[in-house]
């Protein structure tokens, strides 16, 4: 069963282990010693959470398919931030350069 919940994933230092939360499923925790790891706990956890609602009778949230209101305005100030960081550099440097949409430093051959 595919699904399109939002799936978070954050390092934790108290636990040393990569979570994911899935803030659609009240509760719906679980942790990887990497990334991938996480995720495919997390897609594991949301069928048993899916199918225990199921079985209780529960209410199943609907999937967004979309980023939380929270998560969102954090991700904008982290781009916005880290979008300073690269313009400075881009001041300091003229052989650096970015692309709007791109989230990667290149070296730009032509400044010399």
């Amino acid at each position: 069963m595919t699904h399109k919940y939002e799936v978070i994933i954050y390092w934790s230092n108290e636990d040393q282990v990569f979570v994911a939360e899935v803030p659609e499923l009240p509760g719906c925790v679980t942790h990887g010693d990497s990334q991938v790891a996480a995720l495919a706990n997390a897609n594991e956890a949301i069928q048993l959470w899916l199918a225990t609602a199921e079985e209780f009778g529960d209410p199943i949230p609907a999937q967004k398919g979309r980023k939380s209101a929270a998560c969102t305005r954090e991700l904008r100030s982290k781009s916005q931030a880290r979008f300073e960081r690269l313009s400075n550099k881009r001041r300091n440097n003229p052989h650096i350069t970015f692309g709007s949409g791109k989230s990667q430093l290149r070296m730009n051959p032509k400044a010399r």
